[in-house]
């Protein structure tokens, strides 16, 4: 809301946030439903049924997801995809220690001894 020029346009935007707040914006209360479609169909017994259709159909597209999703994984595990070679299994911390060998410190905070400069109690003092 906000200052109106007018009383005309106070109502206006008024109702233009009571329209919206009412036709267009879930509420967490009504099961994520808005208040008109409560309203309108006025049956608590159906209005749950429906939020139980909503959510069987949401865990099933879930399922499908992740089910694919495996079949994929298991596809690139086995020999890769077509038009593509085998992938190579790679160990993370293998290089580790080579690739931050010769790194140099982030920030002037930073020393490759304590990490941390900042926390030295002689900084934190002031």
């Amino acid at each position: 809301m906000g200052n109106y020029p007018d009383e005309i346009s106070a109502r206006e935007e008024l109702g233009r946030y009571i329209e919206s707040y009412n036709q267009s914006r879930p509420h967490q209360a009504l099961f994520n439903f808005t208040p008109a479609h409560v309203h309108q169909l006025n049956n608590n017994s159906a209005l749950l049924k429906e939020l139980n259709d909503i959510k069987k159909k949401t865990r099933d597209r879930r399922k499908a997801y992740w089910v694919e999703k495996q079949k994929i994984d298991q596809q690139a595990l086995e020999g890769g995809y077509p038009g593509k070679g085998q992938c190579e299994i790679v160990d993370p911390e293998a290089n580790t220690e080579a690739v931050f060998q010769n790194q140099q410190p982030d920030s002037h905070n930073e020393s490759p001894t304590t990490k941390n400069d900042s926390l030295d109690p002689s900084i934190l003092s002031h």
